[in-house]
């Protein structure tokens, strides 16, 4: 994605990428009608996982 984001700032294009990745070279021309959510889930094997692990990547993440 960010080799796409560079090849625009040298030739006149669009494209839809994530506010957070532009820079001072690229400016964004429209945020959409819905803001989007991303979700993050977080998948183990309780056998191999300690609770205190899990509670650790909870609190990491979030």
């Amino acid at each position: 994605m960010n080799l796409i984001l560079q090849a625009l700032k040298h030739c006149s294009a669009l494209t839809v990428a994530v506010g957070y990745m532009l820079d001072d070279g690229l400016k964004m021309i429209w945020q959409g009608r819905v803001p989007t959510k991303n979700g993050l889930y977080l998948a183990y094997d309780p056998s191999k996982v300690s609770i205190e692990q899990v509670k650790l990547m909870e609190r990491v993440c979030i």
